[in-house]
C-alpha cells in the first residue's frame, strides 16, 4: 500500500517545512507528499520546494488564488498515485509511532480514520464533537455511542472510500468542511476510527495574524449556518438556535445545560 500525504499551505512559516521534516524522519511506508500552495504571500512553500524538490517522492502544486481548504485538498487528490490520502495541515508534527497507525488503515479500507491532536499546552484533542442533528443530541441524551464528527487536521482514507462519501465539499472555503465529511460518513454507514498515533497540531497558524477571534467566530458560524442549508436541513438549524438560546437561560439559572456549541 502507498500512502499520499496531501498538504495545504497557506503562510505556514516553518510550520510547513518542520511538517515535512517529520514525515522524512518517520514515514517508513511507500508514500509521496503533496504539497497545495494556496498563493502564499510568504516563503514557506517557496523555500520548502527548495529544499526538497529534489526528492522525486514530493509533488509541489502553486495556485494562483487562494483555493480555500477543500479544493485545494481535493486538488492534491487529482495528482496523488497512493492507495491512501492522508490530509494533513501544515502546522502538524508526525511522530516514530505514525507508520503503526498506516498499518492499521491497510487492514481495513473501508473506514476513515482520524489522528488524535496534541495542542501546543500538551492537551489532547480531537475525540469527536456531536453531530449538530436533532436525533443524534437525543440519542446521547441515553447512550454514549453516536455520530460524531472531527477536526479535518489529519484524516486518512483509501482513495475509493474518499469518493465514496463525496470528497471534500468545495462549497466551504474554509471552516465547516470536515463537519460536512463526517456527516456524509454518517450518512452513507462509514465507520470513523481513531487511531492510536497522536499527532501535534499547532492550529490556527494560516489565519492567526488575520483574523480576530471575533472574526474567525464569525466565518465559523457562517460556514456552518452553510452546513445546514448544503444539506437541506435548515429547519434543524432554526431549532438548535432555539435550544442554545435556551440554554443559556438555563445556565443563568443554575440547570445543567442540555447542549453545547458546535464550532471549531
Amino acid at each position: 500500500m502507498k500512502v499520499s500525504i496531501i498538504i495545504v499551505n497557506y503562510n505556514s512559516g516553518t510550520f510547513l517545512r518542520n511538517c515535512l521534516i517529520s514525515i522524512s524522519d518517520y514515514v517508513m511506508v511507500e508514500h509521496e507528499i503533496i504539497i497545495v500552495d494556496n498563493a502564499s504571500s510568504d516563503i514557506s512553500f517557496s523555500e520548502s520546494k527548495k529544499e526538497f524538490e529534489g526528492n522525486p517522492n514530493y509533488i509541489f502544486i502553486q495556485s494562483k488564488e487562494n483555493l480555500g481548504f477543500a479544493k485545494a485538498n481535493n486538488l492534491g487528490a487529482e495528482y496523488a498515485t497512493g492507495d491512501f490520502l492522508h490530509f494533513l495541515n501544515p502546522d502538524t508534527l508526525l511522530r516514530s509511532d505514525i507508520d503503526e497507525s498506516y498499518l492499521i488503515a491497510f487492514r481495513n479500507t473501508k473506514n476513515i480514520y482520524v489522528h488524535l491532536l496534541e495542542n501546543p499546552d500538551g492537551t489532547i484533542i480531537n475525540q469527536g464533537h456531536r453531530l449538530p442533528l436533532i436525533e443524534v443530541i437525543i440519542r446521547s441524551l441515553y447512550s454514549d455511542e453516536y455520530p460524531k464528527w472531527y477536526l479535518g487536521a489529519s484524516v486518512l482514507a483509501h482513495k475509493s472510500m474518499f469518493d465514496f462519501i463525496g470528497k471534500w465539499n468545495e462549497a466551504y472555503w474554509m471552516f465547516a468542511e470536515d463537519l460536512d465529511l463526517f456527516y456524509n460518513c454518517y450518512r452513507k454507514h462509514v465507520a470513523v476510527e481513531i487511531l492510536p498515533s497522536v499527532v501535534y497540531h499547532a492550529g490556527g497558524v494560516s489565519y492567526a495574524d488575520i483574523w480576530s477571534t471575533k472574526e474567525k467566530e464569525r466565518i465559523v458560524n457562517k460556514s456552518t449556518k452553510l452546513f445546514f442549508k448544503i444539506n437541506k436541513i435548515y429547519w434543524q438549524y432554526l431549532v438548535l438556535r432555539v435550544m442554545l438560546g435556551m440554554n443559556k437561560i438555563f445556565k443563568n439559572i443554575g440547570i445543567t445545560r442540555f447542549t453545547e456549541k458546535y464550532s471549531h
